[in-house]
């Protein structure tokens, strides 16, 4: 007598039909899965973070004297275990357990290597992730309740690029999400090799759906699919703020159909950033305390051409010392502005020295006789241009958009995030548009002002990056300020 048996209580399901791929062959980017990992939900836990975010993050305290990593970790171990009864309940129906009641399913990360194009239109490799909940059984397919699609902050070390890393967005996963995080241009494999991308945020957004594709050929490699009801949620924040929303205007008025019914643009959140460098850089200029930060913001045009600045090189748009002053970095010099636009150094290195006036920014034919800004200049004309040729306006959005900033951040000024909100919104007339208020308490903002212009702006970023990590929908990033 013969007997089939079983060494779990739940027959293991027949194995599915692979899927076939949304993505045309003409369209792929994906080059290679550098590496990949699994883990069980403690094991992820214990991976978020980086060892320079820990030990940059113990450096700053709020005023009550917490430290800002432990809130973080508390805060992340407590949002998971909240919502693993969830995923327990949906992995079980879809494949059972062991004999023993363990789980059959895991959390997955890939970091991968995709085709895209620089900003001054070069074709490149670039590096990225992907993490997603997937069950253990082989030939049984997984399928994700929404991609979210991540642009990061500023980068304060190479450890916290998202290839490098698993930082806190991954956690979006605890949601049954397939969360996707392109490194940009300049970090990841690519750096100290080339330029920051920043001076183009329409070649951020190519940076961003091309790594979109690739991670969506990572996940049909392992059997995961956005669910036919599934959606996609678009976040960013900082210095990439802008980018979401150039994301969201090119799902609604340019992407092809077949990438549009891909992701499934559901809705966006961004915060603390800077939409319309055309309107945010006279400030800067205008601003002494704010000399330093209007540097490191043209250290971002660097990687555009000469052609796409009006005929001048970025170097011909600031102050000579910029480019004479050597910085030595490892067994090569640098110019102060290649040690800047390669992400060598930032304008916190002591190598800087204190800006009183802004002819340490700009070059003489940039200024007025009295050393002010001359926007009238031929170069601030051509800069000018450029910063207008890389807005998004002209485009009504359909798909729900919040956007967030702190009256107090003086770093990336109030006014000009509303000013932007106002007009993408036609005055507060187009009901899909919504703006939210961070809150902060006077002793909180003159507690971390105490430690210089930049010190709250950082804060504020940081836990807007842990919140956007532990919510479900941008929506619900209304009642975490609230």
């Amino acid at each position: 007598m013969l007997a089939a048996c079983s060494n779990t209580d739940d027959s293991i399901p027949e194995r599915q039909a692979d899927k076939p791929s949304v993505i045309p062959d003409e369209a792929r980017t994906l080059v290679s899965v550098m590496t990949e990992a699994s883990y069980t939900p403690d094991e992820f836990m214990a991976h978020l973070g980086s060892p320079s975010m820990a030990e940059m993050m113990k450096t700053i305290s709020l005023p009550i004297g917490i430290q800002i990593d432990q809130i973080a970790n508390s805060l992340a171990k407590t949002k998971l275990s909240a919502h693993l009864p969830r995923l327990d309940s949906l992995f079980a129906a879809e494949v059972g357990r062991e004999n023993d009641g363990t789980r059959r399913w895991r959390f997955e990360s890939y970091t991968f290597t995709y085709e895209s194009v620089t900003s001054d239109g070069q074709s490149i490799e670039m590096s990225g992730r992907v993490t997603f909940p997937n069950n253990t059984v082989d030939g049984v397919g997984h399928e994700v309740t929404t991609l979210s699609l991540h642009s990061h902050q500023e980068l304060p070390y190479p450890d916290w690029a998202p290839s490098e890393t698993l930082m806190f967005m991954p956690m979006r996963a605890m949601y049954n999400s397939a969360v996707i995080e392109p490194d940009f241009q300049n970090y990841g494999i690519n750096y100290r090799k080339i330029y920051d991308g920043s001076g183009s945020p329409k070649a951020l957004n190519r940076q961003l759906a091309d790594c979109a594709i690739a991670a969506l050929e990572v996940m049909q490699q392992h059997g995961v699919t956005l669910a036919p009801d599934g959606h996609t949620t678009n976040w960013g924040s900082s210095k990439y703020a802008v980018v979401p929303i150039f994301f969201a205007k090119y799902c609604e008025t340019e992407a092809p159909q077949w990438f549009r019914d891909a992701i499934r643009l559901g809705s966006t959140y961004t915060g603390e950033g800077v939409y319309d460098l055309s309107e945010v850089m006279p400030y800067f200029f205008q601003t002494p305390k704010l000399y330093l930060n209007s540097l490191s913001f043209m250290s971002y045009l660097a990687g555009l051409s000469a052609n796409q600045l009006g005929g001048y090189e970025v170097k011909d748009l600031l102050a000579p010392w910029v480019n004479d002053s050597i910085y030595h970095a490892g067994d090569k010099d640098y110019t102060i502005l290649d040690a800047l636009a390669l992400r060598i150094i930032d304008i916190n290195n002591p190598c800087f020295p204190e800006f009183t006036s802004l002819d340490q920014v700009l070059p003489p034919d940039m200024l007025t006789p009295d050393g002010r800004f001359d926007a009238s200049s031929p170069k601030a004309q051509a800069l000018f241009r450029r910063f207008r040729e890389e807005n998004v306006y002209g485009w009504e959005p359909t798909q729900p958009i919040y956007i967030a900033h702190c009256p107090y951040d003086e770093t990336i000024p109030y006014s000009y995030s509303r000013q932007f909100y106002l007009r993408l919104s036609n005055q507060e007339t187009n009901p899909v548009m919504h703006w939210i208020d961070l809150p902060t308490t006077a002793l909180f903002t003159e507690a971390a002002n105490a430690d210089g212009v930049g010190t709250l702006h950082y804060i504020l970023s940081f836990f807007m990056h842990l919140y956007m990590s532990c919510v479900e929908e941008p929506a619900d990033m209304g009642e975490i300020y609230n």
